[in-house]
């Protein structure tokens, strides 16, 4: 499976998995690869959600204090004269995953700085790179990267692409994480699918 992904949509995954940790979750959700794809602002996928990383994780610490309120645990409010919505970003964007030489050369267990999961490029991934993958993914998470993968075009050399994994993640039913988030950031489903030209996963 991984060595049907682009390098964009490697480099989708490893935003994510740099955004499950810095929130300090255990598995890579819906949510992360959401987040993975906003961390690639040059690509089709990021421009047609028309929001910017930082509003997306703002949209996301909203929803987990409306859980916990849910709950009955007490959300410390943000201090008097906090904007609602900050535009400055407190974490720096990780690097797009390159191909080519020297690509991918980091050690397996250094993937939070967005070190390539898939195997160093040109290469399958090893035995164990699929194992970590696969038990970092949650079950949505899983369903998004088949969707993408199922919707790559039956043509040698083609690839599923940041835009095929935003496809999929907007296929996402509540009350997946991805879809309320989506939700929460007002984002217009149909819209992006014609933008990203009607393919569906």
């Amino acid at each position: 499976m991984p060595a049907r992904f682009a390098a964009g949509a490697r480099g989708v995954v490893s935003a994510a998995l740099a955004e499950a940790r810095l929130r300090g979750d255990r598995r890579i959700g819906t949510e992360h690869l959401l987040l993975g794809v906003l961390h690639h602002p040059d690509t089709e996928a990021a421009r047609s959600l028309g929001v910017g990383l930082a509003a997306a994780r703002g949209a996301l610490a909203i929803l987990d204090q409306d859980a916990l309120r849910a709950l009955g645990i007490a959300v410390a409010a943000a201090p008097a004269g906090t904007p609602a919505h900050d535009d400055a970003d407190p974490w720096p964007a990780i690097p797009p995953v390159a191909d080519g030489p020297g690509a991918g050369d980091e050690p397996a267990g250094a993937m939070a700085g967005g070190a390539d999961l898939f195997g160093r490029a040109g290469r399958r991934p090893t035995p164990a790179q699929v194992v970590q993958l696969r038990t970092a993914l949650s079950s949505g998470a899983r369903a998004v990267l088949s969707g993408a993968l199922v919707a790559v075009p039956a043509s040698p050399g083609l690839r599923a692409t940041p835009e095929l994994v935003l496809l999929a993640l907007l296929e996402r039913p509540p009350p997946d994480p991805a879809a309320a988030l989506l939700d929460r950031l007002g984002v217009d489903r149909a819209a992006i699918r014609a933008r990203l030209g009607g393919l569906s996963p």
